[in-house]
């Protein structure tokens, strides 16, 4: 292969399990997922609105149920990764994902905001319903042999890596493929997590989103999470990385406030809560230890979070660390936007805690997608004492 370019044919929406025998693919695994399997159970204190009523809260409080999708794993001869988790077939070249559900398959590419937030190199001709690849491809990096992708949508963010791609570790096990190199998310944070769950840093070719890369054969593990729900292999998972790290070097405080106010100084237009040190005195007086999760290295914010038996803190990436608490630990998120709300909510119900949702108040005088906000500081203060007796 020459280039992304030298690609035969257009290339039309595929299914991962459903690809013409000409593309070479072999489907090594295909289950049901066991993610939320019937109603999630939601606390009685689910929610507090002290900001007012909104429709993706009061959806909250409505009966939720997780079809678990499918777990899968492919085998694509001569594949090409473009973007974050965009595959194109040999063959009779087809375009697929990481996942079949609605919204997350192939079929989103139509979109041109959605290839352009995944940095996938294709252009769309509707008339055809057929892609091409971009002069932006460039030149393809070539991967030799057969190598596994560890890769999925927004992989530089940090809840986003560990609930999405994390977990497909736990797949490749199933298939005995787990020795295979990966291609992931090679930035020092990202290998750090890599290593505390047990893979060598010498079988990490590094990804770089906005390049092509051609595989000799790429194994294609699916995406575990649905709607921010975990299934059960993947909370073993997180238990089983707590309980390796989660021990050693003395005691942990039990009461844990996950800050981003070091966040929100740093990145001044980016979702700050202008009151945050007024919510951390209210803890801090409460005996809550203030712990700001991107001050320490990866295994001790295990540690900290295994030990835990209640975490506050506003919603956010230092909160995903409660994959790493123990099962009914008593969760309070401060949620500075609507749009994670049920993804939150979902995984915290997956992860088996006792939690509630304290909904913030967005500033109507920011312009920006991630507006500052303000949390009720005494309706925090009454949740957390209502939940922890």
């Amino acid at each position: 292969m020459q280039g992304a370019l030298a690609l035969p044919g257009r290339i039309v929406p595929g299914d991962p399990l459903l690809l013409p025998p000409e593309t070479g693919a072999t489907v090594l695994l295909s289950e049901p997922g066991r993610t939320g399997e019937g109603a999630l159970r939601r606390p009685p204190e689910i929610l507090a609105r002290p900001f007012g009523d909104c429709e993706a809260a009061e959806r909250l409080l409505r009966p939720t149920h997780l079809p678990g999708g499918e777990v899968f794993v492919v085998r694509i001869p001569g594949a090409v990764l473009c973007g974050q988790r965009a595959v194109v077939t040999g063959g009779p070249p087809r375009l697929v994902t990481d996942s079949r559900v609605s919204g997350l398959s192939a079929e989103v590419f139509r979109n041109e905001g959605r290839r352009r937030f995944e940095s996938v190199p294709l252009d769309y001709a509707a008339a055809e319903d057929s892609f091409s690849f971009s002069p932006s491809a460039g030149e393809p990096v070539r991967i030799a042999g057969e190598a596994a992708c560890l890769t999925a949508m927004e992989q530089g963010n940090y809840g986003a890596f560990l609930v999405r791609a994390v977990p497909k570790l736990v797949t490749l096990r199933q298939c005995g493929l787990d020795g295979l190199p990966l291609i992931a998310g090679g930035n020092p944070w990202q290998s750090a997590v890599l290593r505390a769950f047990g893979v060598d840093p010498g079988r990490v070719v590094p990804h770089d989103h906005r390049r092509v890369y051609a595989f000799e054969s790429l194994i294609l593990p699916g995406l575990r999470a649905r709607g921010g729900g975990l299934d059960a292999a993947s909370v073993a998972l997180f238990r089983e990385v707590a309980e390796r790290h989660g021990r050693g070097g003395g005691p942990r405080p039990e009461k844990l406030y996950v800050s981003r106010l070091a966040q929100g100084r740093t990145r001044p237009g980016y979702r700050r809560c202008l009151n945050e040190e007024a919510l951390i005195d209210a803890m801090r007086d409460r005996g809550f230890h203030i712990f700001e999760p991107e001050a320490h290295a990866f295994e001790e914010q295990v540690r900290h979070f295994a030990a835990a038996r209640v975490v506050v803190g506003p919603g956010g990436a230092g909160m995903f660390n409660t994959v790493f608490c123990r099962p009914g630990t008593v969760v309070v998120s401060v949620e500075p936007m609507m749009t994670w709300l049920q993804a939150h909510a979902n995984m915290f119900s997956s992860l088996g805690h006792r939690y509630a949702l304290v909904v913030g108040g967005a500033d109507p005088e920011d312009p920006t997608g991630q507006k500052r906000w303000r949390a009720d500081v005494d309706c925090v203060v009454d949740i957390v004492a209502r939940m922890t007796g």
